[in-house]
């Protein structure tokens, strides 16, 4: 896993300009050879500004990448019906999309999600951005139960299919008990959310 965590160095919006040839190809056997999806936090980088918020913050960072050997195109299509945010998330969520602001997603398009977090009924309002079929999307938080949610989902197309990075970076609410609650509670629980998409997304394409 030593390559993929070098790539997770590189910022996710330079992804497609630095992700290359011998580099992306070497990634994709390394992520090939792994039973299980390679998960990684980071913490204390360079502030960012995230949407909603107006000044820079420090922020907890996650990343992901799977391998499907299916055509980009054929791969974007499927993070583009919304249905599918549904099927990708895990039951005991009961994730429900109670209202979209337009026919199809594209840039601008606003969800209300009805969810349950730990059995506490939620609601969770994003903005979808950085619309760039079939390449890129970003889907951030309104208003929901974190400070910030900015979800990258990265599409990169090699000569045997597509990789799927997703980066999310979040600051929770109680700033003062974050550590706590990341180490403990909070970054299970992004772990598990991710592991469960991995594992629908591997088993929808093999079937």
């Amino acid at each position: 896993m030593l390559l993929m965590t070098q790539v997770d160095q590189i910022p996710i919006d330079q992804i497609h300009e630095k992700l290359k040839g011998e580099l992306l190809q070497n990634l994709v056997r390394e992520i090939e050879d792994l039973e299980f999806p390679y998960q990684n936090y980071y913490y204390g980088e360079d502030k960012k500004t995230l949407p909603p918020k107006d000044s820079p913050t420090k922020y907890f960072r996650f990343r992901q990448y799977q391998f499907v050997a299916k055509p980009i195109e054929e791969v974007f299509k499927f993070f583009a019906e919304a249905k599918n945010l549904e099927r990708i998330t895990p039951s005991q969520l009961q994730f429900k999309i109670d209202s979209q602001s337009t026919e199809e997603i594209q840039e601008g398009t606003k969800f209300v999600y009805k969810l349950k977090i730990h059995g506490v009924p939620a609601k969770w309002k994003t903005n979808i951005t950085n619309w760039n079929p079939p390449y890129e999307f970003v889907d951030w938080q309104e208003k929901g139960p974190y400070r910030v949610w900015y979800h990258n989902h990265l599409f990169v197309e090699t000569e045997s299919g597509t990789l799927l990075i997703d980066e999310v970076k979040f600051v929770l609410p109680l700033r003062w008990i974050s550590n706590i609650l990341v180490s403990w509670f909070i970054k299970l629980d992004v772990k598990s959310i991710f592991k469960y998409r991995y594992e629908y997304i591997r088993d929808y394409y093999k079937a």
